[in-house]
């Protein structure tokens, strides 16, 4: 029996001084290796406008995504709770032309330039009021959310 605790104390201190092949240890703190992208969303706010906002004056929001020292990876953007009568996205392309809502996909640093109109279709009629829209960007499974509100007057 006593052989079996001196051969298990002797394993213990063999184990105990294996180390691996780097240090992640500094002044006794743990660096642990950074594995999601740090990244910015900025622009965000509340947007206004008016049943007047058409594609030829609408209200803006640009919104820039930042790449800030770690891992670059791709950061996804998508927007929720826009009423229907509402245009929010993005205008590219000659003279403006393609529209597009989401989401949009892109290694940072990038900028999308939301736009905000009254679409002026029967089926959706203008509704004045606010409305609470969120904002999430997502990179590597994991989300960050941001919410505005679209006040149309």
């Amino acid at each position: 029996m006593r052989n079996i605790y001196i051969t298990a104390a002797i394993a213990l201190f063999t184990l105990a001084g294996c180390t691996k092949g780097t240090d992640t240890t500094t002044n006794n703190t743990t660096i642990l290796p950074s594995t999601v992208a740090a990244y910015t969303v900025d622009g965000i706010h509340d947007v206004t406008m008016n049943i007047d906002n058409y594609p030829s004056y609408p209200a803006s929001m640009p919104v820039t995504v930042t790449y800030h020292d770690s891992v670059q990876k791709a950061v996804t953007i998508a927007i929720s709770g826009v009423p229907s009568f509402v245009f929010l996205g993005e205008r590219t392309g000659s003279f403006s032309t393609i529209e597009k809502t989401g989401p949009w996909t892109g290694f940072p640093t990038f900028t999308i330039g939301l736009i905000a109109y009254n679409k002026n279709i029967s089926s959706a009629p203008y509704m004045p009021g606010t409305y609470p829209i969120t904002l999430t960007a997502t990179c590597d499974g994991v989300t960050k959310t941001f919410s505005f509100k679209l006040v149309c007057l």
